[in-house]
């Protein structure tokens, strides 16, 4: 079920994996951003149990450390009170995105929820079959 598909963000909710698919593409700004965590943790809140998250961010431009902050802060959250439990990501190809995603981790205070890393969406779907 696709929620969001537009230029710098894909979003869906995929029935056979029981889990939620974030895409980043591109550059996005601050508002968008959050705009988009917003509307993920809106799919959590209307599948609710929702356990399993996969985000992509291997074509994402830089997220702001602010930002990163704001996901680990209150984004996650309200998603963890929604089920979640298992995270995986694909890593950013762009090594200034990889900083963001390193800012992103240590922000993360969550040690009720796995986290796994994937150079692949498919290898990410992949674990998820098996959470």
């Amino acid at each position: 079920m696709v929620v969001v598909d537009e230029k710098h963000l894909f979003l869906a909710y995929d029935e056979e994996l029981k889990c939620i698919i974030q895409v980043w593409k591109g550059f996005f700004n601050s508002e968008l951003f959050r705009e988009g965590c917003n509307k993920t943790n809106e799919l959590f809140e209307k599948k609710n149990p929702v356990t399993k998250f996969l985000v992509d961010i291997s074509e994402s431009s830089v997220i702001k450390k602010e930002d990163t902050e704001w996901a680990a802060v209150n984004a996650i959250p309200t998603a963890i009170q929604n089920g979640l439990k298992f995270y995986g990501f694909v890593l950013p190809k762009n090594a200034f995105t990889q900083v963001s995603l390193n800012n992103f981790r240590k922000e993360l205070n969550q040690p009720s929820l796995e986290v796994q890393l994937f150079d692949s969406l498919d290898k990410a779907k992949e674990w998820a079959r098996g959470v």
